[in-house]
């Protein structure tokens, strides 16, 4: 029952990860703007989760199946560098998609990243043997507080940046994503340091082995299902809502004027986003449906600064068509 339990947990995760790649893949047929930053990062952290799946459906299926508990140094320093890019990853899209303090963001996540894959491929390098188990105890030690306390670290740090975004974020399903993505990956890092301690220490060979559960197959697989359904709620739900997204923009048609509530939620919008003056002017213009052309006579610029201020917009609000932004709007005003 547990081999089979752990083994569908990792075709299961392997599978939704290629799902979600796939659909960033479909994005890009979409014929919008897909040159923004948000994309290749979520893209970078979706390839990030399904090369981890596939990782350890091999070890999984090394352990359990052929019996071969020995990894080579490549796969663990592979293992490492994974590790660390998945949590580098993360925060970097927490970043991103919400566009909260990106430097510092950036510097934490590289920082995070670093620690873990650099002293794993250090440690698989030259201390430890093909079973992860360290070659003296006390380095098996010293190296189990070390992580221990790089855990904690990025507990602190996945959890302040989790908390800014659920501040600063507008869109309910980001919302549910970041807080979802978080949490099961703190859980995940506090139960990996429980197996590795043994492992260092040469407790046990194999956890899979042993009966231990793997929380890794399980959580990579709710990562690839959350990116999975919160792509296709960002991105393609709208398309299904089309009467709905255009029914404030048919009505300002006739008068042309936006209502005191949408002025209010647009200039909201623009707060929380981080937006420009003139990339507000520029939204208000969008949502009473106006195309470039008249944005750039109507605000005496040029359509290529008008195309400009729409790549800002699409990349700050996290989407990728006019469409989609009425639909945002017309969602706020409920």
């Amino acid at each position: 029952m547990y081999i089979s339990v752990m083994f569908l947990s990792y075709m299961a995760a392997a599978f939704i990860a290629l799902l979600g790649v796939g659909i960033l893949l479909l994005l890009l047929t979409k014929g919008e703007n897909r040159s923004s930053g948000q994309y290749r990062t979520v893209m970078g952290f979706a390839l990030i989760v399904l090369a981890e799946c596939i990782l350890y459906f091999y070890f999984y299926y090394a352990d359990m199946m052929m019996h071969q508990y020995r990894v080579n140094v490549v796969l663990r320093m592979v293992d490492y560098l994974l590790y660390g890019a998945v949590l580098c990853w993360w925060i970097r899209v927490m970043a991103i998609i919400d566009v909260v303090e990106m430097r510092k963001s950036g510097l934490w996540s590289w920082i995070i990243g670093g620690l873990f894959s650099g002293t794993g491929v250090l440690a698989s390098a030259f201390l430890m043997d093909d079973y992860y188990c360290f070659r003296t105890d006390a380095a098996g030690r010293a190296f189990t507080y070390m992580e221990i306390g790089m855990v904690l670290l990025t507990v602190v740090v996945v959890g302040f940046y989790t908390v800014e975004f659920l501040r600063n974020s507008v869109s309910r399903s980001k919302r549910i994503y970041v807080a979802v993505v978080s949490l099961v990956m703190m859980i995940w890092i506090i139960q990996q340091i429980s197996v590795d301690s043994c492992l260092y220490l040469g407790i046990y060979q194999s956890a899979w082995a042993e009966g231990i559960i793997d929380t890794t197959g399980i959580t990579m697989f709710i990562i690839g299902l959350a990116t999975f359904i919160v792509l296709f709620r960002e991105d393609f739900s709208p398309l299904y809502y089309r009467d709905q997204t255009y029914a404030g923009k048919n009505a300002m048609e006739d008068g042309g004027e936006l209502l005191e509530n949408e002025t209010a939620v647009l200039e909201m919008t623009a707060q929380q986003h981080h937006l420009t003056v003139r990339e507000l002017d520029v939204l208000k213009l969008v949502y009473k449906g106006k195309n470039n052309a008249e944005i750039a006579e109507e605000l005496f610029i040029s359509i290529n600064t008008v195309k400009k201020h729409m790549k800002n917009i699409y990349e700050k609000l996290g989407t990728s068509s006019r469409m989609e932004l009425v639909y945002i709007i017309n969602q706020k005003k409920k």
